[in-house]
């Protein structure tokens, strides 16, 4: 699998993240290190990822969420613990 870097300007953007387990947690710490406003959408979110300082929407995905969101993340590794 090939991999190519992004580099995209998040500051103060508002991200969503769609998934609430591990996966989706790495790339929440992302963003916010790089200063984005986060949305995580998941009907289960993990623990670890309900301490951190985003906004919570526990509900299935749907296209309407992404309404005015700069970049989204789509996760997808099984049930959230």
């Amino acid at each position: 699998m090939n991999f190519y870097p992004v580099n995209i300007n998040v500051q103060n953007k508002k991200c969503v993240v769609v998934g609430g387990g591990k996966i989706a947690h790495d790339k929440i710490i992302g963003l916010i290190e790089a200063g984005a406003q986060v949305d995580v959408i998941a009907p289960e979110i993990c623990p670890e990822i309900e301490a951190l300082d985003v906004n919570l929407i526990r509900e299935n995905y749907s296209a309407d969420k992404l309404t005015s969101s700069r970049i989204e993340s789509a996760n997808r590794a099984g049930r959230a613990r």
